[in-house]
């Protein structure tokens, strides 16, 4: 599976120029533990980078939460919905540590993104990083066993088992937190 940049480290490769008009629109945003950045429902029409900290993108039905992803310092997080259409967020967004973000409004964005065709194509390219890490997701979910996600999650995303609660880890994977426990002790045998 190949590695995806951070978007700072993208966003570094822009000419000084561009770089620090692209960086005066951006605000910083301090969320603590437990706060949400936004709520399914919410018009959330940001996009947000993690400077700091770590946060969880789930979905909740029924009283119940469905993690689908993690996001860590580098890692931009932001409603889709919002983005391309308006619409209120689908997802929630909770920091699961203390959290310094960087905001921009998807306006400004999408302005600058219209005025220089470097910025375009970085958001093309991000865009299709991500997009690939959707489509591993979703073909794992469907065709991978329990123990072959955790050992992806654990060979390529090792800070997910640093830095997140095994029940929400249970719930990324589709499990249980005894599944969960059972297929660490599993692997723990066998080294």
């Amino acid at each position: 599976m190949q590695e995806i940049e951070s978007i700072s480290e993208q966003i570094e490769s822009l000419s000084k120029v561009l770089y620090e008009k692209l960086f005066s629109y951006w605000k910083p945003v301090s969320v603590l533990k437990g706060e949400y950045v936004f709520q399914n429902g919410e018009n959330h029409f940001y996009m947000n980078t993690i400077r700091k900290g770590a946060v969880r993108i789930f979905y909740r039905k029924d009283h119940k939460e469905v993690n689908m992803w993690f996001g860590f310092e580098g890692d931009i997080v932001f409603s889709l919905a919002g983005y391309s259409s308006r619409n209120p967020a689908l997802e929630n967004i909770i920091a699961m540590e203390d959290c310094e973000l960087e905001r921009i409004h998807i306006d400004q964005l999408q302005a600058l993104i219209k005025e220089d065709n470097q910025l375009s194509k970085l958001m093309l390219e991000l865009t299709e990083k991500y997009f690939f890490l959707l489509e591993v997701r979703m073909y794992h979910q469907l065709l991978s066993s329990a123990s072959e996600r955790y050992e992806i999650l654990r060979r390529y995303f090792p800070q997910v088992l640093n830095r997140i609660p095994l029940g929400q880890i249970a719930s990324y994977l589709g499990i249980n937190q005894v599944s969960l426990s059972r297929i660490r002790a599993n692997i723990s045998n066998k080294k």
